[in-house]
């Protein structure tokens, strides 16, 4: 599949109308242009017309009638003439058909029908994911009896499917006929097209079957469908024309199923918004606007959306302005509608008017419709597709704003005029503020005019503001920082073999680190962790078990933030070497148990390792190895997203908490104690191997997220190479070379050395054994100790000596650190 992202405006639908036309010998008449509405399909036909092309647009209102004004035949029977084989299909033609027309027939054609053409979408299709809910006081067999559950891809919900598909076909009956099958012919239906998936979270399906009441004393049913990339099959291509289509439902939802989408640019005539030098954006509440707060009081006896509709008109006079309501208010007798008073000289339109060019000359907007997903819906595409809530809000609320706004006169790259753009809450406005480049001084709250009552608060979280374009901005380059630098950190290495440490501190108020542990692979702290779990003690803070996952740069005794001296904080931590979590009792009753968190980091495949804490009672600690090593603050935003993902699924340590794991523990001088329990006592462990955790590759990801204070921290810093190593790589090396005296480092890694060769002797084993002595430096006691502990004689001495000769000239440790005696 091939896509196109573009602004809007910016003449994507005019550039491949005219690609259409100079390819025409290319296509041979086996183009398809869908479009939205009929209104674009007219413009599209007058565009094509003056290139010399034969358009034919095949739509209800082009099907001819016979004298008595009844129509001679049907669109699906005119678009299988045109796309039969009967047909010989002329260089000039083009079919030009909207959204609904291709997916009730086109997209059920036969193979033969549809192989050489090439469809070209004109906006994104909104029809890729949906819900349907049903509250049943009796008659819930219905559903039982024709659905069956199969296996998802994903372990938490069920994909539904007909038990049989005639005998679902005979049970509905006409629309408008019975009530009940009017209510499941939306599931029905889906179930019936192979084009489409239908699942239910698995726990929501028992409840059903269990036939447990909600407070309405009814049995709630709520399943989702989503939209299959066979629906696209059989055509030659598939080519989307959207604006901002990477945002989009459909981009997101068939990426999760493995499409490739192939990127294909246009040459199209602006590729950022310039003529908005006069343009101002307005929000009325900083709280997020919703169907349901439309009809709320305020303090002045009108209705939120009222006072929104007033308000909108501050400043602009008597200015013609475009208002975009819900599709509820603008179609039928809408008692909500009536109840409002439209300001004068305004035209309402829908909110979903893409393509269309009529009304350029129209310099105001007010968007008060409320398009957001319900929470079922947001946190189904979450949960099944991995899609953050930030980009669900993007794909539906901003881009149908955005589409709207850019219907105005802001359409015409000529024409910058004072314009003014109002929408209902801050986060529409932050989100045109960063797609149109306005300034903060250019974006007004007028909460001040609104007469809003507090907002009452529930117990769930509520989604954070976007930020300004300047701040969103500041974030994109201190992410992109944190990352390179732990990209830096990619191949570091402690000495020859090592990659990652721990130090185990004295005590809590540490005087000194009793002994430095380095590990060359990260499985292999796991090992080390499920060893130390048979450790038995009568005393919860053994001295000498304190493990700081850390490179400790000794040298750096200042801590930048506080200005205090404190040898063991934050400022000697040089890098993480490994993620912990601590999890203490909830306060809130909101606690995740040792086997949900386990199933939890399960799910992920990633190898960790849990154990329970001295004090038992659901305490516990997880830790999970990285593939390399990385900065303080990679290690803050991952401990902090892991946390809050797991916060999520409602699990809190307390009630202003993002998560269930202990967050004082996410900063630089973390600290946690190693497995200990009581003598005679037991505790709960659990270890999976799957993959190691890499954290460049988390770190990629959107739902990584960098707080306002961390961005303005990096400001000013940059991703040369150079910097990233002066800031990064060299206290990390004088970390490693700080911890102990280097004397006391040869020692320990010679000794280290020996003891591993004791463990598997042999020939290979030998040579590795003089390579790392040779390299501490620590020759002269190779030959007493092989002959001592391995074996004695010539042949062994003269095998000893030669390993000795061949890596005489190898690098030491003193040349590798740059250490001077």
């Amino acid at each position: 599949m091939k896509y196109t992202s573009a602004l809007c405006g910016s003449g994507k639908t005019h550039t491949v109308i005219r690609s259409i036309a100079k390819n025409k010998y290319k296509f041979r008449g086996r183009a398809i242009l869908v479009q939205p509405k009929k209104q674009n399909l007219i413009e599209s036909e007058a565009a094509l017309k003056s290139l010399g092309m034969a358009p034919q647009v095949i739509d209800e209102d082009h099907i001819p009638v016979d004298k008595h004004g009844k129509k001679e035949t049907t669109v699906a029977a005119r678009l299988n003439a045109y796309m039969g084989a009967q047909r010989t299909p002329k260089a000039e033609d083009v079919l030009l058909v909207t959204h609904a027309s291709f997916f009730n027939i086109i997209r059920k054609m036969r193979p033969e029908a549809k192989a050489h053409y090439v469809v070209i979408f004109d906006e994104t299709p909104q029809n890729v994911f949906g819900q349907f809910q049903l509250s049943l006081s009796t008659n819930a067999n219905l559903i039982t009896d024709h659905i069956i559950t199969e296996e998802s891809q994903h372990e938490d919900f069920f994909r539904l499917v007909p038990k049989d598909d005639v005998d679902i076909q005979i049970f509905l009956t006409k629309e408008g006929e019975d009530e009940v099958n009017d209510k499941l012919r939306g599931l029905f239906d889906k179930l019936l097209d192979d084009d489409f998936k239908c699942e239910i979270r698995k726990d929501l399906w028992s409840k059903f079957l269990k036939n447990k009441k909600n407070s309405k004393n009814n049995v709630a049913f709520t399943a989702h469908h989503y939209m299959q990339p066979t629906i696209f099959s059989g055509f030659k291509y598939v080519h989307f024309l959207s604006a901002k289509f990477i945002e989009s439902d459909l981009f997101h939802i068939f990426q999760k199923q493995g499409v490739h989408f192939e990127e294909k640019e246009l040459k199209v005539r602006y590729s950022e918004h310039k003529n908005t030098t006069n343009t101002h954006i307005r929000y009325c509440m900083e709280r997020d606007f919703s169907k349901s707060k439309r009809t709320n009081l305020c303090k002045n006896g009108k209705t939120i959306i009222q006072n929104i509709l007033d308000v909108s008109r501050m400043n602009i006079q008597d200015d013609k302005t475009l208002l975009v309501l819900n599709k509820d208010m603008i179609d039928g007798d809408s008692d909500l509608l009536r109840s409002i008073k439209i300001p004068q000289n305004v035209e309402i339109i829908s909110s979903y008017v893409h393509g269309l060019n009529e009304y350029q000359d129209v310099h105001h907007i007010t968007f008060a419709a409320s398009l957001n997903y319900r929470d079922t819906q947001s946190d189904f595409l979450f949960d099944r597709f991995g899609i953050s809530y930030e980009d669900i809000d993007r794909s539906f609320l901003f881009s149908s704003t955005y589409q709207a706004v850019c219907r105005t006169s802001i359409r015409n790259m000529n024409d910058d005029s004072f314009r003014v753009i109002t929408v209902p809450d801050r986060r529409s406005a932050a989100y045109l503020q960063e797609v149109l480049g306005i300034p903060d001084e250019r974006v007004k709250s007028l909460e001040d005019h609104m007469y809003l009552y507090e907002e009452k608060t529930s117990g769930g979280q509520r989604k954070e503001h976007k930020q300004t374009k300047e701040m969103t901005e500041l974030k994109k380059s201190a992410k992109k920082i944190i990352i390179k630098e732990c990209e830096e950190f990619s191949n570091f290495m402690i000495d020859g073999e090592s990659r990652f440490r721990i130090n185990l501190l004295d005590k809590t108020v540490t005087t000194q680190v009793s002994k430095v542990l380095d590990f060359e692979n990260p499985e292999d702290i796991l090992d080390f962790f499920e060893k130390e779990s048979s450790f038995t003690s009568n005393d919860k803070y053994t001295e000498d078990r304190l493990a700081w996952c850390a490179l400790i740069n000794t040298e750096a005794l200042l801590n930048p933030k506080t200005g205090l001296i404190k040898q063991y904080g934050e400022a000697n931590n040089a890098g993480y070497t490994c993620l912990m979590f601590d999890k203490d009792t909830s306060k809130t009753g909101e606690d995740i148990s040792f086997s949900e968190c386990a199933a939890w980091f399960k799910k992920q495949n990633w190898s960790f390792f849990m154990y329970e804490t001295y004090s038992g009672a659901g305490n516990f600690r997880v830790v999970l190895p990285m593939t390399q090593v990385i900065t303080c603050e990679a290690h803050e935003l991952l401990t902090k997203w892991i946390n809050k993902s797991i916060g999520n699924l409602g699990f809190k340590a307390a009630e202003n908490e993002p998560g269930p794991f202990d967050s004082s523990k996410f900063n630089a001088a973390s600290k946690f104690f190693l497995p200990n329990h009581k003598v005679g006592t037991k505790i709960k462990t659990y270890r999976h191997t799957g993959t190691v955790f890499n954290p460049i590759k988390a770190l990629i990801s959107k739902e990584v997220k960098i707080s306002d204070q961390m961005a303005e921290a990096k400001q000013g810093q940059t991703s040369h190479k150079k910097k990233i190593y002066e800031r990064v790589i060299n206290p990390a090396l004088t970390a490693i070379n700080k911890t102990e005296t280097r004397a006391g480092l040869r020692n320990r890694k010679s000794e280290e050395a020996k003891e591993r060769f004791l463990q598997s002797k042999g020939h290979n084993e030998l040579a590795e054994l003089v390579r790392k002595m040779t390299f501490w430096e620590k020759s002269d006691e190779i030959l007493p100790f092989v002959l001592m502990n391995y074996r004695s004689g010539p042949d062994m001495q003269r095998e000893t000596e030669g390993l000795i000769r061949q890596y005489a000239s190898i690098e030491t440790c003193t040349q590798k650190y740059g250490w001077s005696e």
